[in-house]
């Protein structure tokens, strides 16, 4: 008997495909995540294609509360009890609808976690019991899917159109204050660490100016790592020769990572976001292009460096992320 499969998949990568699933016999205490042995030992898989680590879920959802802390990086074990179907995840491995259920009953998206399948995983059961009332079901189609999110596309690009040529807030690195007020335009609630106004001044991005931006709303590495943490966001690692941006939506940011050394004299990559673009428009061959500030650009090739060629070549060994908006 053939069971049809409804779960959304694109984009398939093919070392995902010939990854084998690790043992599934009896594991220690020490390999599940925040729980103890069950009495039949879950399988056991490791937590991939993260970058900077993901939090748990409470339910199949990226807009669920985070369980446990911290974050789980790359190369965690983490032990499968059994999946079920959720919000639609993208990563570098592709895209999916299948969440797994841990040990512990938090959740994580299938794109996120090595099983070794480009579906439902051989040998885990579909979980018993429904999805949690706070999961986001898997929607017919992509304009319901965006109907139902908070964030509104189009809002965030028409702000980031009509203010790219206003004045920086703060000169020669504005960029991040200029696509965190973009993103609040469009519906994205600000929170404690990602405001425009906050007197604590462990966040303040300059603790001269209280209440003032903090951090997260003014600097870009913090700004990726916060909106990720706060469930607003999936980060993707992207390739400079894919021509979508790893399937980016108008939007959407665009990180890079393209300075190094002291005081980031050097041209290459060292982890740390330097600077954030907004998508804001699509050419006739459905390439991505974004907005900023520092340089103001209007609708540049995401990949294209003004100084006359692809940033790749200017800058080598450059890293870019999607910062793809789920909320």
């Amino acid at each position: 008997m053939t069971m049809r499969d409804d779960t959304r998949r694109t984009r398939h990568v093919p070392y995902r495909v010939t990854a084998a699933v690790i043992a599934a016999g009896a594991i220690t205490t020490s390999a599940l995540v925040g729980g103890a042995a069950p009495a039949s030992a879950a399988p056991t898989f490791r937590v991939e294609w993260t970058k900077i680590g993901i939090y748990p879920r409470s339910a199949p959802s990226m807009a669920s509360a985070r369980f446990g802390t911290p974050a789980l990086s790359d190369g965690t074990p983490v032990a499968i009890t059994c999946e079920n179907s959720g919000q639609e995840v993208s990563s570098a491995a592709g895209t999916s609808t299948i969440w797994e259920q841990l040990s512990d009953g938090s959740w994580l998206p299938n794109v996120f976690v090595y099983t070794g399948s480009d579906s439902w995983t051989p040998g885990v059961p579909r979980c018993p019991q429904p999805a949690q009332e706070d999961a986001s079901p898997a929607p017919a189609t992509n304009e319901k899917r965006e109907n139902q999110q908070q964030y509104r596309r189009q809002d965030a690009v028409d702000w980031a159109l009509a203010h790219v040529n206003d004045t920086e807030r703060y000169k020669n690195s504005d960029c991040t204050w200029f696509v965190s007020q973009a993103l609040w335009a469009g519906g994205l609630p600000k929170t404690g660490d990602w405001t425009d106004s906050s007197w604590d001044p462990l966040k303040l991005a300059r603790k001269l100016n209280v209440p003032g931006p903090t951090k997260a709303a003014a600097q870009a590495n913090f700004f990726r790592n916060t909106v990720s943490d706060e469930g607003f966001a999936i980060v993707t690692e992207i390739r400079w020769s894919d021509n979508t941006a790893g399937g980016a939506k108008l939007g959407d940011v665009i990180a890079y990572d393209w300075d190094k050394g002291p005081n980031n004299s050097q041209r290459g990559s060292d982890g740390l976001i330097d600077h954030l673009a907004i998508v804001t428009h699509f050419n006739q061959d459905g390439y991505p292009e974004v907005s900023q500030h520092t340089a103001a650009r209007t609708n540049r090739y995401w990949s294209w460096d003004p100084e006359g060629n692809w940033i790749e070549f200017t800058h080598p060994t450059a890293k870019v992320y999607l910062i793809h908006i789920t909320k």
